[in-house]
């Protein structure tokens, strides 16, 4: 059969057809639409697998690895910012190893385009001392994806595969065929051998020691693990990896240039095979190309090359086709002009009309202008908008910042300003319940408002543990507000955010409580998001209308920012395209000009 598919579902073709039996991840753009394939995939073909949404990458990674113990073949996913959140867990993995096969699916955000970096995963294999595959098409991450699981379970380690976002959202045509059951790899048992899993460091000093000379083998390994497409010449030469090579070969085809240069593409960029050490060896002028750091230029500092630490790379952003035609053209003195680009500023992302997340925010600001605002990783980032968010630091960090600048006023002697943190319910079962527990047990005083919509909306409405619903059914619902109680939490409460009058005094009450008791006080607000309940058709039953009485005071549009509401320049106006309806800057207007019909 054949279908269109991204570089992700891509992906997930190549784990489901490596015979995965368990697949684990976190959603995080650009890696969120390869677990859904892989569900998608199992309900096509019946497949008996098991595929999870989890808690967060470090949960993932852990129980697909109890998987690869036993012998079964597993997948866990996430983006280049949750392998740090994982990173405890890969790098013991590393020297423990397994009996079957594990890769790890790693997408990065070379721009960044929608994370707080733009690290390179490659450099974690090499500092975790794991193989690891650099596909340069859909295509190729899929066959990777095999080819990473089949080097997994010959050598017993883990193995990364790294693609970026160009990878991840490529659209291209993909032939396979149906899945049979039999390909899922079930031939599983535990060898009780606490002396591997359960090692004490003498022991693991010896796993160190074979993990080393596994990669010396996969490096002395020159099958597969490179491809040398020759030219005219046997002088200038391109040694690159994954995405980047997709760009060369265009560039060189616009430079006219493609007889002039040899290059080297690098499948597994650590470890580099020696191969390619040798190859290097026999031309004049040599650039590495790769995305993002120099991994591969690192390995072959020995040779006289060019690259990123020599300047000829930018240090910083994604690699794009006309960028690397502008390095080629330099380097190699090419002279041919380069196509014309267009600058264009994208619009400004921000909150959707109607998200309850803007009401919050509205209310915090009202509460106390003049307070500190922490925040957190997902839609809601975008109260900076708004001026009610401070810091954003990494998935959970709100609630350690929000405890840490409490203490440090406190220790420093100095006033107390109102601290207000917000985090959204999925990001808390991520990374902010630890941080909770311990504001708790510090004595810090701040309030924690949980902006719960039920969904992890910023990526592609994913469940959260509150709604209880997996991807094959119905799990077990966890009760955000038990979950807070048993952290400790004595003042808690659940409110609509679309009563701004209530929300701002309930937070006014709280950081009064918190600040007289030294205590974390928690506010839940709980709306749906916007998004989601306008196709429930949960909005839409107020028809907003602004009057003539509108005195173009903005207040609707600076402050309250909804996307609906504009100025003709004399008096504000709804967007009826995207206005849902729900009625709450009707709350805003100082003059009482936005009514129902």
């Amino acid at each position: 059969m054949n279908e269109i598919l991204m570089g992700n579902e891509a992906v997930a073709l190549g784990l489901i057809e490596a015979g995965c039996s368990v697949l684990s991840a976190y959603p995080g753009t650009p890696s969120s639409e390869i677990l859904p394939y892989a569900a998608k995939l199992k309900k096509q073909f019946d497949l008996p697998i098991f595929v999870e949404w989890s808690v967060n990458e470090k949960c993932a990674f852990e129980l697909v690895y109890a998987n690869s113990i036993i012998g079964g073949n597993s997948a866990v996913i996430m983006k280049q910012v949750g392998l740090n959140v994982a990173m405890d867990s890969l790098m013991s993995a590393a020297y423990i190893g397994h009996t079957g096969g594990m890769v790890v699916v790693v997408a990065d955000d070379p721009g960044p385009v929608s994370s707080q970096t733009e690290q390179d995963s490659r450099f974690a294999a090499m500092f975790a001392k794991l193989p690891v595959f650099d596909p340069s098409s859909p295509e190729e991450a899929r066959e990777f994806a095999k080819e990473a699981m089949l080097l997994s379970r010959q050598y017993q380690i883990p193995v990364i595969l790294r693609i970026t976002g160009r990878i991840a959202h490529w659209k291209t045509n993909i032939t396979f065929n149906a899945i049979d059951k039999t390909t899922v790899n079930r031939n599983v048992s535990f060898d009780k051998n606490p002396l591997r899993w359960a090692a004490i460091p003498k022991f693991r000093h010896l796993q160190h020691i074979e993990l080393n000379k596994k990669l010396q083998t996969i490096s002395d390994s020159d099958d597969f693990y490179f491809h040398l497409k020759k030219s005219k010449t046997n002088t200038n030469l391109i040694i690159t990896s994954g995405v980047c090579y997709s760009h060369i070969r265009d560039a060189l085809d616009f430079l006219d240039a493609e007889t002039f240069v040899d290059i080297v593409k690098v499948n597994i960029p650590f470890p580099v095979s020696e191969k390619v050490k040798d190859i290097a060896t026999n031309y004049d002028r040599i650039i590495v190309i790769e995305e993002m750091y120099p991994v591969i230029e690192y390995q072959l500092r020995n040779i006289k090359i060019n690259g990123r630490l020599t300047g000829e790379i930018p240090k910083e952003g994604e690699l794009t086709i006309n960028t690397i035609i502008d390095i080629l053209k330099k380097f190699f003195k090419f002279d041919k002009k380069t196509p014309e680009t267009f600058s264009t500023t994208p619009k400004k992302p921000e909150l959707c009309a109607g998200c309850p997340h803007r009401n919050s925010f509205y209310a915090i600001k009202k509460a106390f202008p003049n307070g500190i605002y922490p925040s957190d990783i997902g839609c809601y980032t975008l109260g900076l908008n708004m001026g009610a968010v401070d810091t954003c630091l990494c998935m959970g960090a709100t609630v350690n910042q929000a405890s840490g600048f409490y203490q440090g006023f406190k220790t420093n002697g100095k006033e107390i300003p109102p601290i207000i943190a917000t985090i959204g319910d999925s990001t808390f079962f991520h990374g902010g319940v630890s941080g909770l527990i311990n504001a708790v047990y510090q004595k810090s005083a701040f309030v924690l408002v949980i902006l719960d919509n039920s969904t992890v909306a910023m990526t592609g409405f994913q469940p959260t543990p509150e709604n209880g619903i997996l991807n094959s059914g119905k799990g077990n619902s966890v009760s955000i507000e038990k979950l807070i109680q048993g952290c400790g939490v004595e003042k808690l409460a659940i409110i609509n955010p679309s009563n701004i009058e209530n929300t701002v005094e309930v937070i006014r009450k709280f950081w009064d409580y918190s600040i007289k008791n030294e205590k974390v006080s928690v506010v839940i607000a709980k709306a749906p998001c916007a998004i989601l309940a306008k196709k429930e058709g949960m909005f839409g039953e107020i028809k907003v209308t602004i009057d003539d009485s509108c005195t173009n005071c903005s207040k609707c549009i600076n402050d309250f920012q909804c996307p609906a509401i504009y100025s003709n320049g004399k008096k504000a106006e709804i967007d009826y395209s995207i206005c849902i309806g729900c009625g709450v800057c009707m709350q805003v207007c100082p003059v009482g000009a936005i009514k129902n019909g």
